[in-house]
């Protein structure tokens, strides 16, 4: 079959399904490696860790490997960048208004920053809220945050006001918990950190970063793809200690790293932005053959920039440095181009139908993967922590749990109602 015979995507479909599959699998390796930590599961394989806890013994700056635990934010990112275009193009169809989209934007990104903070609070070391345990302050946290951003079915009267109702106890509760918040460290107490963006944070600026490059470049994919390299010289500006030089930063650098949110998250984020630019209708790829040509391209650049860079920074996760940050993009590149070719193009979705509880509804796994641990502790079932945790027959028990809180849970709840939505 030639190129030119090829069937526009935007002509059959509106819906990119590898999307989905991609962000429904990523969400359900998250919630695995997290559960091999979260409960204890020990005589674990290196590879299904972070590499610089599977080393312990070697420095976190002379690390110079990443295992796929180390990927898995970085996929996020990816398609979080990937699902930019298609969002935007279904806001224009709806009707709304630049303003109207940027509002939109906006609002989820503080949101995503929100949720992000407290998320963070929760895995702090050392935390010792006033008169709760740290397991319910997780737990009440956690269901504040679900009551807060579930998206209620539409109503009016009395059930409206009711749904309203949820939203205020939610918001009340995390004040409450807000003030009740103490963690120590070095002898001395703190309360919240409002810096503390965790995943769901940095995430939020990425998407903010990423959607104001759509805005400016959304059909010029030289624009973007400069962007791109533009952030990752933020990144070793920040490493070389270049914006020290520039002391009326000095502030705005404590309160956001530049180096990780303008510098690698936005990078893959705006990487993962350019691969869905190409389902636009004024994409320079038309068919998906060219489409998967140009996620090999971005892809295999990615890969030789990292290899350049490799010998002057490393390959580590922490500080997630530039060739950490292009590997990513270049394995994210490869991965989804795979799942385009055989979900979209070769028709073949149904093998994958598993993941799109998790695709569809992602806020609530993440959640309740979150949950299910101090729960646990707040109810004294933590004891069950102490059983099938070794080896494999540990990994196993972790992958039960993955299906149930991932693909089970996630699709009866939100079969319920409870759909989280930012």
């Amino acid at each position: 079959m030639n190129g030119s015979s090829e069937p526009s995507l935007a002509a059959t479909s509106n819906r990119v399904h590898s999307i989905d599959v991609f962000r429904g699998l990523t969400m359900l390796v998250m919630v695995f490696a997290n559960d091999l930590d979260m409960a204890g599961i020990r005589d674990v394989p290196n590879w299904m860790k972070h590499a610089s806890l599977a080393m312990p013994s070697i420095p976190r700056h002379l690390i110079d490997h990443i295992t796929f635990v180390d990927m898995i934010a970085g996929a996020f990112l990816f398609i979080v960048g990937a699902a930019i275009p298609l969002a935007m193009r279904n806001r224009r169809m709806k009707g709304d208004t630049p303003w109207q989209a940027t509002g939109h934007v906006l609002i989820r990104t503080v949101s995503l920053l929100v949720m992000g903070v407290f998320t963070g609070a929760m895995r702090a070391k050392q935390v010792d809220p006033i008169g709760i345990s740290h397991a319910a302050w997780s737990v009440l946290m956690l269901l504040g945050l679900m009551l807060i951003w579930n998206n209620y079915p539409a109503a009016t009267g009395g059930r409206s006001g009711g749904y309203m109702a949820l939203r205020f106890v939610g918001l009340a509760m995390l004040v409450g918990l807000a003030i009740v918040y103490r963690r120590h460290s070095d002898g001395a107490v703190f309360g919240m950190d409002w810096r503390n963006w965790f995943v769901l944070g940095m995430i939020g600026w990425a998407y903010l970063v990423a959607c104001g490059v759509y805005a400016l470049f959304r059909r010029q994919m030289a624009g973007a793809a400069a962007c791109s390299a533009l952030f990752l010289l933020f990144w070793i500006a920040d490493h070389e200690g270049v914006f020290k030089a520039f002391h009326w930063l000095n502030g705005f650098r404590r309160v956001i790293p530049l180096g990780v949110v303008l510098g690698s998250h936005a990078v893959i984020a705006t990487c993962g932005m350019m691969v869905g630019m190409l389902f636009a209708e004024d994409s320079p790829a038309a068919t998906p053959r060219q489409r998967i040509r140009w996620i090999a391209a971005i892809g295999l650049f990615a890969f030789l920039a990292g290899l350049l860079l490799r010998p002057v920074y490393g390959l580590a996760k922490p500080g997630n440095t530039p060739t950490c940050t292009l590997y990513n993009i270049a394995i994210c590149c490869a991965v989804y181009a795979f799942l385009y070719w055989l979900i979209d193009v070769r028709g073949h979705r149904r093998w994958a139908d598993f993941s799109l509880p998790a695709a569809r509804n992602p806020l609530l796994p993440y959640f309740l993967h979150y949950l299910i641990h101090p729960l646990s502790l707040a109810l004294g079932f933590a004891w069950l922590n102490e059983y099938l945790n070794v080896g494999w027959v540990g990994i196993a028990r972790t992958l039960s749990v993955t299906f149930l809180i991932g693909v089970v849970l996630t699709h009866l709840l939100t079969r319920a109602g409870v759909r989280l939505r930012l």
